[in-house]
């Protein structure tokens, strides 16, 4: 029986994994157990599991060898150099096919930024229904003000106020912090943001984004990624240049990942970041001892993890019924894996 595809008619706009796949990628991904629930062809019901988001500190520099791209590190250790010594960043876009090695160079500039002393936050842009937590600023909000993705509301309540008090951000930006962190609004003013039209929440929202990540930068120099720009909406990407155009006159480094298909970082969004530099690093393929080593490398890994397997397959799934075997913004449907097991791996 197939159970990725019994959880896929379970979803709703959602993402649902099994508990085995939830055991399996704990450390990945954040999610809140359903309870059991009784799927067509189950004698009975399964544990489910319901994806909230990805943990931003989860990554595979520690499994996987850094290797062929010692010309992009020496370029962007020269950006994080220069970041530190003129107290003024700017905005590196690495863009490369599906594949290519964005997420681990990105990992090692996450290394270097770290041994310099920066503070690292990281968000992904997702293409599959994990709610509202798929837009990557409220994530690298949640970053910055060092909220654990589980704690309470009052918590979350009180890294805001403790931002207020701290100078971070103005009193006047608390009614946007709140909204970011999906917290009631304080009744004092309240009324204020309900009266405001869109574009004066956008607006407010924008610029306090940028002023909470200037600010401590100017305490802690920080380097902020976001992976997947291309599956970003017009909003993220407003976020974004306001966040990069901050980065030009703070110490800090915002790093995006893209395909070159589908970039959305045009002439209109450079525009947008008011002159901040802008530092393309396309990737070409690693040559081909250099790929081949890594290769043979990772296939060790993979038969090693599969001898130790036991049991059957449980349902890798996301809502959509898609896996991350695809080309850049282009899934896979699920049903066109062979039964009994549909599975997917995580970028």
């Amino acid at each position: 029986m197939n159970l990725a595809a019994r959880l896929q008619d379970q979803a709703a706009g959602e993402t649902l994994i099994s508990a085995a796949v939830q055991r399996g990628i704990g450390g990945r991904v954040r999610a809140e157990p359903l309870g059991p629930r009784a799927l067509r062809g189950f004698d009975r019901p399964v544990p489910v599991w319901l994806v909230v988001g990805v943990d931003s500190s989860a990554g595979d520099a520690a499994r996987t060898p850094f290797v062929g791209r010692a010309r992009e590190r020496t370029q962007i250790a020269g950006i994080l150099d220069v970041c530190l010594e003129s107290r003024r960043g700017g905005v590196v876009l690495v863009r490369g096919e599906a594949g290519i090695g964005k997420t681990r160079l990105v990992e090692e500039i996450g290394t270097l930024a770290g041994a310099l002393g920066m503070a690292r936050h990281r968000a992904l842009v997702l293409d599959f229904g994990v709610g509202k937590g798929r837009d990557p600023i409220p994530a690298l909000v949640r970053g910055l003000l060092d909220v654990a993705p589980d704690g309470s509301k009052s918590e979350w309540e009180g890294r805001a106020a403790a931002a207020v008090d701290g100078g971070i951000i103005d009193q006047d930006q608390v009614p946007f912090l709140h909204d970011l962190l999906d917290l009631p609004q304080p009744t004092d003013q309240r009324a204020r943001f309900d009266a405001m039209d869109s574009a004066a929440r956008r607006r407010g929202i924008k610029a306090t984004v940028a002023t909470l990540a200037a600010r401590l930068a100017e305490g802690t120099p920080r380097l902020l990624i976001v992976e997947d720009l291309h599956w970003a909406d017009a909003s993220a990407l407003e976020h974004l240049a306001e966040l990069a155009a901050a980065a030009g006159e703070a110490p800090m480094v915002l790093v995006m990942t893209t395909c070159v298909e589908g970039d959305p970082v045009d002439h209109g969004w450079r525009g947008a970041t008011r002159g901040s530099p802008v530092t393309t690093i396309d990737l070409a393929p690693l040559r081909t001892a250099i790929s081949s080593a890594a290769s043979i490398w990772r296939s060790n890994m993979v038969s090693d993890a599969s001898s130790r397997a036991t049991g059957s397959c449980s349902g890798w799934v996301l809502s959509s019924g898609a896996t991350s075997t695809r080309p850049c913004g282009k899934w896979t449907p699920a049903s066109t894996f062979p039964a009994p097991c549909t599975t997917s791996t995580a970028k």
